[in-house]
């Protein structure tokens, strides 16, 4: 769908201001950065900034969500799912030093960030599961509850490899997750072949 000239202006200053505090958390801390830090280095006015964005948090969820959120959900299948994690994993390792420092800032509200975020597109996607295959809610609220499960083990798994200096290449971070999502199905069906 085409923008008008207005919204494609606000994209492009967004992502021009999503830059500059990138940029900047290459030689700064996130603590460190200040409204004004961020604006100067993009040639803006702190209005400008103001006016696109509440603060410099609101600017690194807006990235997060931009770089790694959207593009998961984007077009979302099951066939790909691990394709989509491995591109999580490789566009955090483009920009290391970005999420090795926004990791800086409090490692248990970015990992409830990430679970939250986690948590509601599982949800989503196990509704939208649920009515394509006939599950009644008894099935749904077990896989809720391995859904949050394996989100909360995701986050722990991102948040590891960030700590650790994104050491593993991102095909095997994703083989990791993908091995913990196997198992976790494996239990659930040997479950429910008991009962």
């Amino acid at each position: 769908m085409p923008r008008n000239s207005k919204l494609s202006c606000s994209f492009e200053t967004q992502e021009k201001i999503a830059d500059s505090l990138k940029e900047l958390m290459m030689v700064k801390q996130f603590e460190k950065i200040s409204v004004h830090d961020i604006a100067e280095n993009c040639n803006i006015h702190r209005q400008t900034f103001y006016y696109h964005f509440n603060d410099k948090y609101e600017l690194l969820d807006w990235i997060v969500d931009r770089e790694l959120v959207e593009p998961f959900l984007k077009g979302f299948s099951l066939d790909d799912v691990y394709d989509r994690i491995e591109c999580i994993f490789a566009s955090m390792k483009k920009n290391h030093l970005f999420y090795q420092n926004a990791l800086k800032i409090n490692v248990s509200d970015l990992s409830r960030y990430i679970n939250k975020l986690a948590n509601v597109q599982m949800f989503s996607l196990i509704n939208n599961l649920r009515e394509q295959r006939g599950m009644n809610r008894e099935d749904t609220n077990d896989i809720l509850l391995s859904s949050g499960f394996i989100c909360y083990g995701m986050a722990g798994i991102v948040l590891t490899w960030v700590e650790s200096g994104m050491k593993d290449a991102p095909a095997v971070m994703a083989q990791r997750i993908r091995d913990v999502i196997q198992s976790v199905k494996k239990i659930a069906e040997e479950r429910k072949d008991k009962e």
